[in-house]
């Protein structure tokens, strides 16, 4: 199987120093005790395990993620570690599906023996349970139906969609068509508590229309939007399905006040798509690329340095390098000999975590149950070369917040 090995105990200089002092949360160096006996902890290394959807449906929205999470680690172990321990990580595939996922988890956890686990994947329900049990942390993505579990983080479980509402409502559309690719039930489920929000403030929606490539018309499904007055479009898609669909659109004169897409916010998305989907908008859950920030300033670095390989700029490698901080950050109050449990417990209290300036304040002990109200939104311009910045910050009330 796949292994990345994570040692960086190399002379730090110039650029790399500009890196580590821009770091959000230092990591305390200092000697690790030789007793720690902990799945996964040794003198030297801690080794967690990542389950990402790295092949099936819409894994290329995941493509980058595991750059994101080279980076950040590699970042901290270019710094000394965290507790004089360097972190690595051995990751697995689960195809984005549920049997593969759950197969997944168990061989990192009881072949592996990893501390924690880095889910990139939306296929792992059938694994939490399980991990639970065996009170081994989660750190990364999560979807809405994930947030009872006490040993599972994640730095967003549930947005509140109102403030994409808000931006459709701002741009003059009255009806908004919802496609999706596939027919997976995760997105399913993820989609109606935007029905809910939408509905809420008085948008009048559709229901989902799944759309798969291989089989459907995207004319034909346009065409059955076109006539039932939508005039806006959210897509639970990958880039080039959505892509499709407005395509199709643009065939057939449908005009549209807005479109916005759930994901495909980066740079090779922008390469590849950027024409056909000229004038589509982004929901942004980070502080955004064209946000002129030094936190940012700090991310592109640590990719530029550790994950050169990778265009910095996409929105999985941004959230892979999240999560990854997370877990530095559980790693660090779980103290000099970190425990399964004392990581647990330690960053369920860290009541103020914004991962170094990238997110807004996130208190661990309460944020499972209290969506985030507000978001930044991009456009890709009209000639598809570039992103702009529309909204640095919308509320559900439709302000920019405090």
């Amino acid at each position: 199987m796949n292994k990345a090995t994570r040692i960086l105990r190399t002379v730090v200089v110039g650029a790399l120093l500009a890196v580590v002092a821009g770091c959000g949360g230092s990591s305390d160096t200092s000697a690790p005790e030789a007793s720690c006996s902990s799945p996964g902890v040794t003198a030297d290394k801690v080794e967690a395990g990542v389950v990402i959807s790295d092949s099936g449906s819409g894994s290329d929205a995941f493509s980058s993620a595991r750059a994101g999470v080279n980076a950040r680690f590699r970042l901290a172990n270019a710094n000394g570690g965290v507790h004089g321990r360097d972190i690595e990580y051995t990751w697995r595939d689960d195809a984005s599906q549920p049997e593969e996922s759950v197969r997944a988890a168990n061989e990192l956890v009881q072949k592996e023996s990893v501390f924690g686990i880095l889910p990139i994947t939306t296929a792992l329900t059938g694994a939490l349970d399980g991990l639970q049990k065996d009170g081994v942390p989660v750190v990364g993505f999560a979807l809405p139906s994930w947030s009872s579990y006490n040993n599972l983080f994640a730095y967003s479980y549930i947005s509140d969609p109102t403030a994409i509402g808000r931006y459709f409502m701002n741009a003059g559309a009255t009806k908004v068509g919802f496609v999706m690719t596939g027919t997976a039930e995760s997105t399913t489920q993820a989609a109606q508590k935007y029905l809910r929000a939408f509905a809420a403030i008085g948008l009048d929606t559709t229901d989902m229309t799944p759309y798969v490539a291989s089989v459907d018309s995207p004319t034909q499904i346009m065409g059955r939007l076109k006539d039932v007055g939508v005039d806006a479009l959210i897509g639970f898609t990958v880039p080039t399905d959505l892509a499709n669909l407005i395509g199709a659109a643009r065939d057939i004169g449908m005009p549209l006040k807005a479109t916005i897409s759930l994901t495909g916010y980066d740079q090779t998305v922008l390469q590849s798509l950027g024409q056909k989907l000229a004038g589509v908008s982004f929901d942004v859950h980070f502080r955004p690329f064209e946000s002129p920030d030094a936190a940012i300033d700090t991310y592109r670095k640590a990719m530029a340095t550790f994950s050169p390989e990778t265009q910095s700029d996409q929105q999985w490698a941004m959230w892979g390098y999240i999560y990854a901080d997370m877990f530095v950050k559980g790693l660090e109050v779980a103290g000099d000999c970190p425990t399964r449990e004392s990581f647990i417990t330690g960053l369920r209290q860290v009541h103020q975590y914004n991962a170094g300036g990238l997110i807004e304040t996130v208190d661990f002990a309460t944020n499972a149950t209290q969506p985030a109200p507000c978001m930044s939104f991009v456009q890709i311009n009209a000639a598809g070369s570039a992103f702009e910045l529309v909204n640095e910050r919308l509320c559900h009330d439709g302000t920019a917040g405090q």
